[in-house]
Order: C-alpha cells, then sequence, then structure tokens
C-alpha cells in the first residue's frame, strides 16, 4: 500500500509540475484551535472495599485521592477479640491432644489385658471409640482454630488491585 502512494503522488506532482502549478510540501504542525466536549470519566474498575469482621478502625493509611498498589494497606482494625479467639480455639486444640494421647494409653492398654483374657473385647471396642472420638475433636478444633487465624487476617484490610481512592466512609475510632 505504501509503494501505491508513494508512486500516486510522485506521478501527481510531476504532473502538476508539468501543468505550472506551483507545488506545496505537507509538514505536521500543531493544530490551531479547539472545541470543548462535555464528557464523564469513569473507571475501568470499581470496588467497594470494606472490612470482612468488625471491630474499631486503629488506623487508616489512606485518603480520597492517594494511588494505591495492588495489596497495600489500607486499614487496620482492632484484632484483640479476635486474638484471643484463636488463643481460646489453640488451647482447647492443646487440651483434646492430652486426652486424644491418654485416649491411646488406655487403648493399648485395653489391648494387652484382652489378648490376656482380663477384660472383654467390649472394653477394647469402647477404648477405640473414645480414642476416634477424641481423634475427631481434634481435627474439629484445628478446622475451628484455622477459622478463627482467618477471621485474625481480615482485621487488616488492603486494596485489592492497584488505584485510586475515591472515597473514605470510616475515621480512626470508628466500628467497621
Amino acid at each position: 500500500m505504501r509503494r501505491v502512494l508513494i508512486g500516486l503522488f510522485w506521478a501527481l506532482s510531476a504532473t502538476a509540475s508539468a501543468a505550472g502549478l506551483n507545488l506545496v510540501e505537507v509538514t505536521r504542525s500543531p493544530a490551531v484551535g479547539g472545541y470543548l466536549v462535555d464528557a464523564t470519566v469513569q473507571a475501568e474498575r470499581q470496588s467497594v472495599v470494606s472490612a470482612q469482621v468488625a471491630g474499631r478502625v486503629l488506623d487508616l493509611k489512606v485518603k480520597a485521592g492517594d494511588k494505591v498498589s495492588a495489596g497495600q494497606l489500607i486499614a487496620r482494625l482492632d484484632e484483640r477479640e479476635l486474638g484471643a479467639a484463636q488463643a481460646s480455639s489453640q488451647a482447647a486444640i492443646y487440651e483434646a491432644q492430652a486426652n486424644l494421647a491418654k485416649a491411646a494409653l488406655d487403648l493399648k492398654r485395653a489391648q494387652a489385658l484382652a489378648k490376656q483374657n482380663f477384660v472383654s473385647q467390649a472394653s477394647v471396642d469402647q477404648a477405640q471409640a473414645q480414642h476416634r472420638a477424641l481423634a475427631a475433636r481434634v481435627e474439629a478444633l484445628r478446622a475451628g482454630e484455622g477459622a478463627a487465624r482467618a477471621a485474625r487476617s481480615h482485621a487488616v484490610i488492603t486494596a485489592p488491585y492497584p488505584g485510586v481512592v475515591m472515597s473514605t466512609q470510616v475515621e480512626v475510632g470508628d466500628m467497621a
């Protein structure tokens, strides 16, 4: 396409000079004048960022107009209650693990006594059931501790992606 345009221009300029016409070289120059238009600028992505847990705002790191990067700290909530819940969950796990260890010893004793016909098979079955129940309790408590840890992590609010803060609806000291 470029060769055709150059060839066409050359043919036109040769014809124009043969006809005695003045040739003017076309150059790039800034535009003169302009016009006003009404327009709206709209964000490509827009999110309302809020806390996933309730708590008092201890620290607010941004204000309207601030640029943020992905993962940047926006606000921090009071996490003392969430931390206490996590510590309580951890203590319950330790207690359940101790009970599980005792149940394992009881099961081992019951099995040894059953081999010597000193206890019935029902006693062994009961010890096995107790051991299994306590093992399941430990797993359930571990899951609860994981949920408490996740809730505690929600006390830190970060930017989901880079952008500009449009507004903040809270101040330090407010409940979020």
